[in-house]
């Protein structure tokens, strides 16, 4: 019995050791594919980082450019220059007189949809439906 014992004993430890390997395996592997995936992830942020810092190189030597142009109408005769100031300004008024409007029709709407607001909920008073009831926003109580 006692040999029948230890039989059973050293089966159910193998059988243990067994199953403790194949999860240490199986942690190894999970643990192989995700320094992996992380390796994976840290190279394309990489990428990432180089192409944005060379459209911004790219960038810088556009602007550089475009200030030698402008330092160079400093040499230009007067009349150019003033050419290109009125452009400029132009473009100045333009863009701000774009503004105006945006935000004169921002205000409009702004103003219908308090309007229309208030008078949904006239008429939800009117008809005795609590506004709480509807499931409305909070910005429309």
């Amino acid at each position: 019995m006692k040999q029948e014992y230890d039989a059973n004993e050293k089966e159910l430890q193998s059988k243990t050791e067994k199953k403790l390997k194949n999860e240490r395996d199986d942690l190894h592997k999970q643990f192989e594919m995700g320094v992996f995936e992380l390796q994976q992830k840290s190279n394309l942020k990489n990428l990432l980082i180089q192409r944005k810092v060379q459209v911004l190189e790219e960038t810088l030597e556009k602007k550089d450019a475009q200030l030698g142009e402008v330092a160079a109408l400093g040499n230009r005769d007067p009349n150019t220059v003033q050419i290109v100031k009125d452009n400029i300004n132009h473009t100045i008024d333009s863009k701000n007189k774009e503004i105006r409007q945006l935000r004169y029709e921002l205000g409009k709407m702004t103003k219908a949809y308090k309007d229309l607001s208030n008078a949904f909920k006239t008429k939800l008073v009117q008809y005795g439906v609590p506004l709480e009831e509807m499931g409305l926003p909070y910005y429309m109580s």
